[in-house]
């Protein structure tokens, strides 16, 4: 008994589905600078927000990393040898680490939710008008 998702002929599987999505006919660089300048345009009059929202993402990433490591010295430090004083330090450090994450996550999106409420100007309405 054997199991298949697809077809068996070559190039038929979820694989080559995903490799080739988006791949028919077009051609050309995958990183245009023009395009992300101009993107970039948009953003131009909200520089605090943007200085802001990196900011926060660079915090964010730091707890990111820091609580994969607070786990590893938990394990190899305090619970191998039976430090029970040592890991209640490291439980609050991680309460610490896991209420930063949340709170830095929040401040990246309350920032981009800033810079788009700002940009929606006099469209902020549009949903209230009439279909017809």
């Amino acid at each position: 008994m054997s199991f298949s998702i697809g077809s068996s002929q070559t190039h038929m599987g979820p694989r080559s589905a995903i490799e080739e999505y988006g791949s028919e006919g077009r051609g050309g660089p995958l990183f245009n600078l023009q395009v992300i300048l101009r993107g970039l345009a948009f953003l131009r009059p909200y520089p605090r927000y943007m200085i802001g929202a990196f900011l926060f993402m660079l915090v964010e990433s730091g707890f990111t990393l820091l609580i994969p490591y607070l786990f590893k010295v938990a394990i190899d430090d305090h619970i191998t040898s039976g430090n029970l004083a040592g890991l209640n330090r490291i439980a609050l450090l991680m309460a610490v680490s896991f209420t930063g994450l949340f709170l830095a996550s929040a401040g990246v999106r309350a920032h981009a939710l800033l810079i788009g409420s700002s940009r929606a100007g006099p469209w902020t309405g549009w949903k209230s008008l009439p279909a017809s």
